[in-house]
């Protein structure tokens, strides 16, 4: 691959990825913000507008070998779609095209966090991109559904709703680079 490509692809948030099933490395990026996905679903599906779409498994995902070999995007989840672009240059010019309609308006918005989840007896660590850190919870929780009808308005709510049904939530650890 050549070195402009490979430094643009960084500057998006692409990070390297080895896939040890396949002996591959790729450089990888998955976009999960809703916000981005509501747009990139709009560039991709035809939607009507009473079409109720649902978001909470899927990601985007744009990735190419890092011998510059199979570039490629795919919707995963609900949304199941992908492609494979021809080559390097082809990849690039996808991937700015797509950056150009998420980057300014979504990712920008979006923070990275670290949220310890669990119950009593196993707790783990889930990473999460998210607006703020009240959506940082509800997605490490996968609490879509409180998306549109929060239930708290703070951390501390957010953490005490979570302790009445039995499960443990940290408060949000902003950790974006």
């Amino acid at each position: 691959m050549k070195q402009s490509t490979i430094q643009k692809l960084k500057a998006y948030g692409f990070e390297n990825k080895y896939y040890e099933e396949q002996g591959l490395s790729f450089y990888h990026i998955k976009i999960t913000s809703l916000p981005a996905l509501n747009t990139l679903v709009n560039e991709f599906y035809d939607i009507e507008e009473d079409d109720e779409i649902d978001l909470s498994d899927a990601q985007f995902v744009m990735e190419i070998q890092t011998n510059g070999l199979t570039p490629q995007w795919v919707f995963t989840g609900s949304l199941e779609k992908h492609d494979f672009l021809n080559d390097e240059e082809e990849f690039l010019k996808f991937v700015d095209e797509i950056m150009e309609k998420i980057t300014k308006k979504e990712i920008s918005k979006m923070k990275k966090y670290a949220v310890a989840v669990g119950n009593y007896e196993n707790i783990e660590i889930k990473i999460v991109e998210a607006e703020d850190e009240l959506r940082a919870i509800i997605y490490a929780m996968d609490d879509h559904e409180l998306l549109d009808n929060m239930q708290y308005t703070d951390v501390e709510e957010a953490k005490q709703y979570y302790f009445d049904g039995d499960m443990l939530v940290s408060a949000p650890v902003d950790i974006t680079k």
